[in-house]
């Protein structure tokens, strides 16, 4: 795959030509495009490159916490919750524009217990995803 994928730079890089690349695949999308172009219907929901994307829908972190001792009248960062604590777990979408993401973390660590921790990028598939939710209302 890897190779087929290079290939297909090189097509585009040597002979200065545009290919085009119908997948869904997000990971082979990212690796090769410079502009995309999303469709829903026949229609053009976008066109452009990533960082237009991210522009356009949000360049953010899915932070997920795992805390024992919550409390949310400590919490200074509650207006980021993406879903409600339950059972312990606190997710919180953090615009990566507004904040930064270290200082929430030392935030979380210092005042809770927290036993465990994930973050997540939000890679194409979800950028996607959420040109979808916007073109539906």
């Amino acid at each position: 795959k890897d190779n087929y994928l290079n290939c297909i730079k090189e097509i585009n890089s040597n002979l200065n030509t545009t290919v085009f690349l119908t997948s869904h695949d997000m990971d082979d999308i990212e690796k090769i495009c410079s502009r995309i172009i999303v469709l829903n219907k026949g229609k053009i929901l976008f066109d452009g490159n990533i960082r237009d994307i991210k522009d356009k829908v949000g360049d953010y972190h899915i932070l997920k916490l795992y805390i024992d001792d919550y409390d949310i009248q400590k919490d200074i960062y509650k207006i980021y919750h993406n879903k409600e604590v339950a059972g312990g777990t606190l997710e919180l979408k953090i615009d990566k524009n507004e904040v930064n993401i270290a200082d929430i973390v030392k935030f979380y660590f210092s005042t809770y217990t927290v036993k465990d921790i994930s973050i997540q990028n939000n890679g194409l598939e979800q950028l996607i995803k959420e040109l979808y939710g916007e073109s539906h209302g």
